[in-house]
């Protein structure tokens, strides 16, 4: 068994209730139940099941109530198993049959109680299996038994869909015929009847009849197994089994079919019987009637719902003619119970869709069928009620407005196509009685508006679904329609115009409608479009215009919205003209519509917003080329714009007046044209008319020219996908001028009107200097339109349009095409819609949700059958896509009725027909176009030969060209990017060797990365590229020092910060090269062959470095020093050490160790200068390395060899402010002001000397900002923490018996650094071979395992002589240029490491390393260590020179610092005493102690003094207990302290 529930408005509190029903037999309910229940025994249930069968054999047609369960929806949805399970039965209750019983045990049922558990349970299990009904369920019934497709098997047993009571009104249309009733019994009362017996059960039957013969009961019933069609059994019970009268309750129902056609003889006939369940020898008969009643189906016309309450007859048949009265009227000679109480209560709940409940709405259809009905007369006219209709027009007028705006919406919606259909008869039709002619068009226009105005507002239908198809018009015999519903249109006013613009949309499609159909019936398809209609109407149409112009204008700034709004169904009836009226005349709509809108865009520059989607709407036309006239190619150096169009070309005038408005709702603007625009083409390429021709689709290509000139104009602010690009840059292109794109002559064109709209705003952008970035999704939009006008034009008229156009034109076309670049790269998941188009209602290729998930949402409201019904309607199926009152498909539609903003349906479809690599196709196809036109603009270049313009326009080509190789690549677009970068080379290899040096740098780093390549084509073309720019470059002086200099550079870096390069492959790739020069016959027995074997032998050295640095890329500090090794390798090459210096900055910041970062940058600063110093000296320049010392640079510098060349990049003074502006920013991080002030004092003269005031100005406040900060955080700042790292045994190799001065980040605890290198090293050796030292003693080698790696760490701090500690006061003067540690190690004479005070002796161990910290590594090696020993009084003398160090420095810090003065004092205060020495020779030594107590207790007294001044209330018994402590450690100390004896 399975059924279909339907939940329209769904909840939290959704139950499936089950009642189980067994064969009706003696005694109450509870009683049958006993055999059933767990504790039973074998002897009842044999007793039980023969009476069973014989209760089965007598009375198998009637039924009691068993049990019943409930399953919580909820609870299944929260559990793992979603579709299955197994519900407990309870024993039902037979006083607590009613609803309301029921209600009350499921609010227990979802938060179980106690009343739950003491319910009876029969034992058993019922298993059920819920899950969401799928959109095409095979095999379904409707409610009335008809058959659902698809029915594929007639023999499969159907599931039947339930018919659903919703709490509330469900408002839809009715679309399939129901004629159903269902009867549900309440109650009835016997107690007072007279007779033999009472009525314990409560039985009766029921029938549907036409006449008042009993046997001819109509066969409408859909009854259960056990009765037939023509009659229903009722069994009621009742709660007790002694024969004492009581009210027996019901809690079945009864479901009839009613006929079509009902007479005021149909009736429902209730007879009441008398049910024999005692088993004795002589049988009873089964039946006995005891009553009857009876209910008239119609009451004044109209089907009886509700309650009704009954009395009932007791005699054995009814009277003659009782169904033409009720029986609550006074009949002669009937005998009632009770006296003619009413004793019997029922509910009748009707699901037609023939009878109409609602009164008004029922009087609308009687008049209608008055009017329609032939031969009527004016006298004999009456009403539902009887009443006499003394004027009809009057009456009928009254009712057409009272159905309109009094019925219930629920009703209303309900019959609306029925309701439409009458009202446009009406309208078109005026009806004609006893000859007078009706006039109601202005009443039926009146309630049309009124209907779409309540349905409008209603929340139901917020979101119009366009859905016509039950409303058609009627031939038309006395007026046309389309014009009667214009004019009243026209002259409609207040609240019927109101209504009416509300509502347009579904007007609009009513007239076309009618005009197409008009067209039809008329035969007017061959006759010209002029002739179609009157020239009536097409003037009000064109007062229509005006008027709809008129209401935007005046309502945009009090509801938006809804100007917006008219303003779309206005586009969609133009649009609709242009395919049934001549298109002449609707141009000249749309003149009208411009024309009206001009003088108004000055005001606001909101109206362009509610402007925008007008246009769009007409250009996705299906004719929309038609209306464009495909033009020869225009002509940009001979422009013309005629005067009647001067008018609408608004462009400067608009823009300079705007300025002081603002554009606050631009962005809007520009993503919604850009849409628009992208849209249009992607249909274009959809058209196979275009696509048949490439002469047609240049011609159609050829519109979009002005492209050019807006996509250089919105250059200045697109988005940029590159975030180290700066968009300044392009805003400095243009300051000086704007692009005119009316120079390409479109006029006469709808695309002209478009074009001029979306320059407009782009224009007001530029000249308000203003840097509004364009939205990416607006980027991508422009660039698609810009790439596909450039795929689809002929490249010798693209050549026409730009060999004019000034070199400034040509370089922001080379702009736009590295932006493009960026845009579509190739990826392996790649979208261009944005990520939210999946969660739209259009994304029908969405992953279809799990069952529990599409459970959950038909629970809780998120989907239910009857939103999935008007989903289905909205979305359309099949061929029906095209309709055209599928507007909500449509971009606008989504954008004003969404709660939030949509992408349109084609960015949908687009996401749901393309695959990932699909879309990697549509990028690879991109970068080939950009590249083709790259190349058309490289050949023009050349042949302008015009020096500077020249060389900018090839720059910036090679620009876009190593902007390609950055990018990640098919392998397809890659072999077409080595061919235009080898032509490229071919062309301008001097331009590219000469003044191009950084780039030819960039683009020797590109090919080696592509060296690397794991494709074999992509290495060959990669080594072929390079082997023919090292070619190029010495042919033009027999050598190429600059490629190879360039090309190790290039090597150093990519080996220095790449980490994905293969170095087998990169070898193979050198290989090949150098097979090229030694093969070539061009260079035969010059020193090329040999100048690039010992290239490729130096690039082969740089991978073995490369190696060692991939076997330590996992151990920072070993990967540091091989760069540095490298480097310093590097003294006479002067670029390469640079390069390996920025490298190991790069890896410093990236394990941010800004210190050594900015160390790195300094060096490299030194460098340079150095450079800069040999080649001339200046007094602004620093000279040479010495000027850094200060900082800490120490390396010597080397002048490079005689053949070496330095790269302008950075060996220049803009360089060398470069890095020095980098390492400012570095060591800012770290925090190490002081460096930047220093590093500033080398900059500024350089500044000076520019005269660059403005940069100075910013170094001054960096500079403040920097002192500042140091003035702030004094006390506050720690800038590392040092540690000893010993290593020992010779699995650690070079490092064997090595000991280092670690710097790790500040508050780095000893555990932590000791954890990180136990943990790396024992992945690299083993765990159980590697050994952390516990102690800081001396190592003895010839103690250790020589197969174990020993680590000993131990912290250390910076140590100075007593000459250093005047004068490095500063907490960064203490942390900087630190070259010298000391850590202390407490032992005793006996060996151990502490003992008593007088036998603690401490070794102090002073290390120095080979250069200061920080340095370029974060690890140093110890060049020298020595040790000293203090006694016991001397150690215990530092330990007292400390704490009063720390005292003192706590009383004097400012703002005071209470927690720390109070933390030292607390420890200060509590000192112990020893004994004094009898040995001379301690005297010195203790006379030191004395001293220092002597200072100490001073100390104490300041500190204890300061505290008081500090504290509050609440602390002063803290103090004074402080106070007690001091006095007791003072007078302990005074022998000692006042012994002068010593």
């Amino acid at each position: 068994r399975s059924a279909i529930f339907s939940l329209t408005h769904p909840s939290h509190d959704v139950f499936i209730v089950i009642k189980l029903e067994k064969i009706l037999q003696q005694g109450d309910i509870t009683e049958c139940a006993e055999p059933y229940m767990k504790d039973a025994t074998d002897k009842s249930r044999d007793k039980a099941k023969n009476n069973a069968k014989w209760f089965c054999e007598r009375l198998g047609k009637y039924r009691m109530p068993l049990a019943w369960t409930a399953i919580h929806l909820m609870n299944i949805v929260n559990i793992d198993i979603v579709q299955t399970c197994h519900p407990d039965l309870a024993s039902q209750e037979g006083e607590r049959l009613k609803d309301e019983d029921l209600f009350r045990f499921l609010v227990d049922l979802k938060r179980p109680t106690n009343v739950l558990k003491r319910l009876k349970c029969i034992p058993g299990k019922m298993k059920i299996d819920v899950s969401p009904c799928p959109p095409d369920f095979p095999c379904a019934i409707t409610p009335d038994l008809h058959r659902v497709k698809p029915y594929p098997d007639q023999r499969v047993r159907p599931t039947r869909e339930i018919q659903e009571f919703p709490p509330l009104e469900v408002t839809l249309p009715h679309t399939t015929y129901r004629n159903l009733l269902y009867i549900r019994p309440q109650t009835i009362n016997f107690t007072n009847r007279c007779g033999s017996f009472h009525i314990i059960r409560g039985d009766f039957t029921v029938q549907i009849l036409d006449s008042e013969e009993l046997c001819n009961a109509l066969p409408l019933q859909y009854g259960k197994s056990n009765c037939p069609d023509n009659i229903a059994y009722i069994t009621g019970n009742s709660p007790q089994t002694h024969p004492t009268p009581r009210n027996p309750d019901f809690y079945e129902e009864v479901k009839m079919q009613l006929p079509t056609h009902l007479t005021p003889r149909h009736h429902l006939f209730f007879s009441f019987v008398h049910i024999s369940c005692q088993r004795k020898q002589e049988l009873n008969p089964i039946e006995t009637p005891v009553g009857y009643t009876w209910l008239p189906l119609l009451s004044n016309g109209r089907l009886r719902v509700g309650e009704h309450n009954l009395p009932v007859s007791v005699d054995k048949t009814p009277p003659p003619h009782y169904s033409m009265t009720t029986p609550e009227g006074v009949i002669p000679g009937v005998k009632w119970v009770d006296g003619h109480k009413p004793v019997f209560g029922i509910t009748l709940q009707s699901v037609s869709t023939v009878h109409i409940l609602d009164q008004h709405l029922g009087q609308f259809f009687h008049l209608c069928d008055i009017i329609d009905s032939p031969n009527v007369s004016p006298h004999n006219l009456k009403l539902m009620d009887g009443s006499r209709i003394n004027d009809l027009e009057q009456e009928l007028q009254r009712y057409v407005i009272s159905m309109a705006s009094e019925t219930q919406l629920s009703s209303l919606v309900k019959y609306l196509y029925v309701v439409l259909d009458k009202l446009i008869s009406m309208l078109v039709r005026p009806p004609v009685v006893g000859g007078q002619t009706v006039n109601m068009g202005q009443t039926c226009f009146e309630a049309i508006s009124r209907i779409l105005f309540r349905i409008h507002q209603s929340k139901e239908f917020r979101v119009d679904t366009h859905q016509l198809d039950g409303v058609g018009v009627r031939s038309v015999a006395h007026k046309v329609f389309h014009e009667e519903l214009v004019l009243l249109f026209v002259v409609s006013t207040g609240n019927v115009k109101d209504r009416a613009l509300q509502n347009a949309w579904f007007l609009f499609e009513l007239l076309t409608k009618s005009m197409t159909q008009h067209i039809k019936q008329a035969g007017l398809l061959s006759v010209s479009r002029s002739e179609r209609f009157s020239n009536r109407f097409m003037d009000d149409v064109i007062r229509l215009i005006k008027l709809f112009c008129h209401e935007i204008n005046s309502r945009f700034n009090r509801d938006y919205d809804f100007a917006e709004r008219l303003n779309c169904c206005l586009a969609f009836l133009i649009r609709d003209f242009l395919s049934i009226m001549d298109r002449g005349f609707v141009f000249q709509l749309i003149h009208l519509y411009y024309q009206q809108w001009y003088k108004k865009f000055v005001c606001n520059i909101c109206l362009i917003n509610v402007d925008m989607p007008f246009l769009p709407v007409i250009h996705f036309s299906s004719s929309y080329t038609k209306y464009n006239h495909l033009l020869q190619p225009p002509t940009p150096s001979n422009p013309h714009i005629p005067q009647v169009h001067h008018e609408f070309h608004y462009k400067g005038e608009l823009s300079i007046e705007l300025l002081d408005q603002g554009a606050p709702n631009l962005s809007k603007v520009q993503l919604y044209a850009t849409t628009t625009l992208r849209n249009l083409m992607m249909s274009h390429d959809e058209d196979d008319r275009i696509n048949a021709s490439h002469e047609v689709k240049r011609a159609v290509a050829a519109l979009y020219s002005p492209l050019v000139a807006i996509a250089i104009q919105a250059l200045p602010y697109a988005h940029l996908f590159d975030e180290e690009h700066s968009q300044a840059k392009y805003i400095s292109y243009f300051e000086a001028e704007i692009v005119d794109f009316w120079s390409i002559t479109l006029i006469n064109t709808p695309v002209f009107y478009f074009f001029y709209l979306l320059f407009t705003f782009l224009a007001i952008f530029h000249i308000m200097h203003k840097c509004v970035v364009m939205s990416a999704d607006s980027t991508r939009n422009l660039l698609l339109c810009f790439i596909w006008m450039l795929k689809n034009t002929d490249r010798s008229t693209l050549r026409s349009w730009w060999i004019t156009l000034p070199p400034s034109h040509l370089v922001s076309l080379l702009d736009l095409l590295y932006i493009s670049i960026s845009c579509f790269e190739y990826k392996q998941e790649q979208t261009i819609v944005r990520h939210d188009v999946a969660r739209t209602s259009f994304n029908r290729g969405a992953k279809k949700k799990d069952s529990k998930s599409r459970l959950q949402e038909a629970i809780l409201g998120e989907s239910s059958a009857r939103r999935e019904m008007l989903m289905r309607r909205r979305g359309g199926g099949g061929g029906k896509d095209m309709l055209r009152w599928q507007k909500d498909k449509t971009e606008w539609k989504q954008y004003k009725h969404g709660e939030h903003t949509k992408q349109s349906a084609e960015d949908a479809l687009l996401a749901k027909n393309f695959s990932a690599g699909a879309l990697n196709n549509i990028m690879a196809e991109m970068t080939l176009i950009t590249l083709d036109t790259l190349e058309l603009l490289i050949d023009m270049a050349t042949e302008y030969n015009n020096g500077n313009h020249t060389s900018q326009i090839l720059s910036s080509a090679l620009r876009v060209l190593l902007h390609c190789f950055s990018k990640q690549q098919s392998v397809t677009v890659l072999e077409h990017m080595f061919a235009v970068q080898r032509s490229f080379v071919a062309k301008v290899c001097e331009l590219l060797f000469e003044e191009e040096t950084e780039q030819c740098a960039d683009l020797t780093l590109r090919l080696l990365e592509k060296c690397s390549s794991s494709m074999s084509a992509v290495r060959v073309h990669a080594a072929a590229s390079m082997y023919l720019l090292m070619k190029h470059n010495f042919s033009m002086g027999n050598n190429f020092a600059r490629v190879k200099m360039q090309v190790t550079m290039s090597m150093s870096s990519l080996v220095g910060v790449s980490h994905d390069f293969d170095e087998d492959y990169l070898r193979r790739s050198l290989k090949t090269a150098l097979n090229y020069a030694e093969v070539d016959s061009d260079l035969e027995g010059t020193s090329f062959p040999d100048q690039v074997r010992e290239l490729v032998f130096n690039l082969q050295t740089i991978l073995s470095d490369t190696v060692k640095m991939k076997e330590h890329q996992e151990d920072p500090e070993m990967l540091i020093d091989l760069m540095h090794r490298i480097a310093k390798g590097y003294q006479n090459s002067p670029d390469l050490r640079l390069t390996w210096l920025q490298n190991m900055a790069r890896q410093h910041s990236e394990r941010k160790n800004q210190a050594e970062a900015g160390m790195c940058l300094l060096h490299s600063a030194a460098l340079v200068a150095e450079y800069l110093s040999m080649l001339e000296h200046k007094s602004h320049l620093p000279i040479g390395c010495v000027a850094f010392q200060e900082s800490a640079v120490s390396d010597d510098v080397v002048s490079p060899n005689a053949d070496e060349v330095c790269s302008e990049k950075f060996f220049s003074i803009s360089g060398l402010m470069a890095v020095l502006e980098q390492a400012v920013q570095t060591f800012s991080l770290a925090g190490l002001h002081e460096v930047v002030d220093m590093i500033y004092k080398i900059l500024i003269p350089i500044y000076q000397h520019d005269k660059d005031y403005k940069k100075l100005s910013n170094i001054h406040e960096k500079l403040r900002d920097c002192f500042q900060k140091i003035n702030s955080q004094l006390g506050k700042r720690m800038f590392g923490t040092y540690f000893r790292v010993g290593f020992y045994g010779r699995k650690f190799g070079d490092l064997n018996n090595n000991e280092f001065i670690y710097k790790e980040p500040a508050i780095t605890k000893l555990p932590e650094i000791s954890y990180r290198l136990e943990t790396f090293y024992s992945q690299c050796f083993g765990a159980e071979y590697v050994e952390m030292m516990k102690d800081s003693s001396q190592v003895d080698v010839t103690q250790l395992d020589p197969e174990k790696a020993y680590i000993q760490i131990t912290y250390v701090e910076p140590y100075f002589h007593h000459y250093e500690d005047g004068t490095k006061t500063t907490y960064f003067e203490r942390n900087f240029n630190v070259d010298k540690f000391m850590y202390a190690t407490p032992f005793t004479k006996d060996g151990k490491a502490h003992g008593e005070m007088v036998e603690q002796y401490k070794r102090k161990t002073f290390l120095q390393v080979s250069h200061t910290f920080p340095y370029l590594k974060t690890r140093i090696n110890v060049i020298k260590k020595w040790e000293t020993v203090l006694t016991p009084l001397e150690s215990a003398c530092e330990d007292v020179k400390r704490k009063t160090t720390d005292l003192l420095r706590a009383v004097h810090l400012e703002p005071a610092d209470v927690r720390m003065l109070q933390v030292n004092l607390q420890g200060a205060v509590l000192t112990s005493v020893n004994q004094i020495p009898d040995d001379p020779k301690l005297w010195i030594p203790y006379n030191d102690l004395r001293l220092s107590f002597k200072q100490f207790i001073y100390a104490c007294s300041v500190a204890l003094k300061k505290n008081k001044s500090l504290i509050s209330t609440d602390q002063k018994e803290y103090q004074r207990e402080m106070e007690r402590n001091y006095h007791k450690m003072n007078d302990s100390l005074k022998p000692m302290v006042n012994n002068r004896e010593v």
